[in-house]
Parts: C-alpha cells; structure tokens; sequence
C-alpha cells in the first residue's frame, strides 16, 4: 500500500546563525531502539520507521534525523506555508488508491488505525 516514493517534511531551526535540519523528534525512544534491533536483526538498514543509524536527540548543533537521510532526497518541494494545499498539490507522494494518507486514516478511523498502533506497540518492546 506504501508509494514507492514518499513525501517527507523536517524542520529547519536557526541556532547562532546557522540552519539545522531536524525530524528527529519525531520517533521516540522505544520505538527507536525497537526498530533498530528489528533491523539490524534482519540485515536491512531502513524501516519501521526508522533508519539503522538513526539519532532522535538533538545535539543543537548539527543537523539531526531519525526517518530521513538527505542522501534519500529525489526532489526538494521547498518550504512549505501552506500544508493543506501542499497535501492537494501533485508534488505530494503520501498515496495509494488515489487518496492521501491523511484522508485514509480519516475514512479509517480507530477501527483501521488501531491495528497499526499495536503493530508499532510491538515494535517498541522489542528493544
């Protein structure tokens, strides 16, 4: 159900001048470790989620990502001011059977989201 190419989004943060990329924010902890174990137990270096050599700490210095790696980048979209038209516009990757990701997950509702919380539920215990 997954596109082969997906729309991804980071934030930029100013500190003393200097830009940062960041999206390490947005896997915690548990599910990091998990995932990683998972992968690394599989041989493969991106999934779940997750990439083998993740970071979801921000040092404040550096640039920091958990999901993404810039060398996985095929087309810079630019910033973004206007996320809802962004999720309208063809640029956008985040589909299967025409919808985008958000509007499934709204026709899903709990009932269809809910298996996939407890799949990434499982994930985290297998740190």
């Amino acid at each position: 159900m997954i596109p082969p190419e997906l729309s991804h989004s980071y934030v930029e943060v100013r500190v003393d001048g200097k830009i940062h990329a960041i999206d390490s924010y947005i896997v915690g902890s548990p599910l990091l470790k998990g995932a990683q174990a998972r992968l690394d137990r599989e041989g493969r270096s991106l999934g779940y989620g997750a990439r083998i050599d993740s970071v979801n700490v921000w040092d404040g210095h550096s640039n920091a990502f958990s999901q993404f790696d810039p060398r996985m980048m095929i087309e810079d979209h630019g910033r973004v001011d206007d996320v809802e038209a962004y999720f309208r516009d063809r640029k956008y990757r985040h589909r299967a059977f025409g919808l985008s990701f958000n509007a499934m997950f709204k026709l899903m509702g709990e009932f269809g989201v809910a298996p996939m919380n407890a799949h990434i539920e499982r994930i985290r215990q297998q740190e």
